[in-house]
């Protein structure tokens, strides 16, 4: 026996729908996760650039959010802490030296002492060109401005009495702004500029004016001048970008939600109730 709905045909006599490749629950689904585009992942970027086209728009407040977590948040000050007490450590690097006699067969212990002296010396008194700090404070200074701004920058001076002086650099005031062509041929990203070559030549950065680094005018320095040190992780990678970017979003929704349950708390705890007696007390 056949049964019918009113206005539609017997289901044995419907004609089949041709299955949706595309559809989820279909016959076929997306190759990779990643290129599946359903609902649920409508939102997720599709599109793709170099690295260095991000970081022109978002690398300072990246960096700003990550000094402000260093600064503020004690998760962000402990990564810090523990990466120069386990990298960098108590002595930092130093050396042993291991020269050999006139004869090339035993070590010249009259010179290796002198080497090594001199070298406690230069990095005691004389590695920094302000004379601010001793060999073991720049390499922490290195290591904090790698972990929180993902780059640390020196420039090179030869005087001093070993002929040899470093300056630490404020990575912000590498300028991100500095970005195009050059009349040479060349291009500038993000403050690096390089040659035809792809090479990097120059270093624009801007002058300090009282703290501020955005009232400055941008000078640049030969490349040779400048130790520029970060992890590149994509091709055509000019600046560094820091270490925790990953991290910063859900540490921030931890830190709110850390101030809402205290909030909350201190509410629940201030909340006062009054009980009377039936005789009034």
């Amino acid at each position: 026996m056949a049964f019918w709905r009113f206005g539609s045909k017997p289901r044995e006599q419907r004609p089949r729908r041709a299955p949706n490749p595309h559809a989820r629950g279909g016959q076929r689904s997306a190759g990779f996760f990643s290129n599946d585009v359903g609902r649920l992942l409508a939102g997720w970027d599709t599109s793709s650039n170099s690295i260095d086209y991000y970081l022109q728009t978002e690398l300072r407040e990246m960096r700003a959010r990550s000094r402000k977590m260093v600064r503020a948040n004690p998760y962000g000050k402990r990564f810090i802490l523990m990466i120069k007490a386990n990298i960098v450590g108590p002595v930092g690097v130093t050396i042993q030296a291991h020269a050999l006699d006139k004869d090339g067969k035993e070590l010249d212990t009259t010179a290796n002492n002198a080497i090594e002296a001199a070298f406690k010396d230069w990095a005691t008194y004389h590695c920094d060109y302000t004379g601010k700090s001793t060999w073991v404070d720049l390499q922490n200074m290195a290591i904090s401005c790698a972990g929180q701004d993902g780059e640390f920058i020196f420039r090179r001076y030869f005087t001093g009495k070993y002929g040899y002086q470093l300056r630490c650099i404020d990575p912000e005031l590498l300028d991100v702004q500095k970005t195009g062509p050059t009349k040479s041929g060349g291009e500038i990203r993000l403050g690096v500029e390089y040659n035809t070559e792809d090479q990097v030549v120059f270093y624009w950065f801007r002058e300090k004016l009282n703290s501020a680094y955005d009232a400055g005018q941008s000078y640049r320095v030969p490349a040779s001048d400048i130790i520029h040190g970060f992890i590149p992780e994509w091709p055509d990678h000019s600046r560094g970008a820091p270490w925790m970017h990953a991290a910063l979003e859900k540490n921030k929704h931890l830190e709110n939600y850390y101030e809402s349950a205290i909030v909350k708390e201190r509410s629940t705890a201030s909340t006062m109730a009054v009980i009377k007696s039936a005789a009034g007390d």
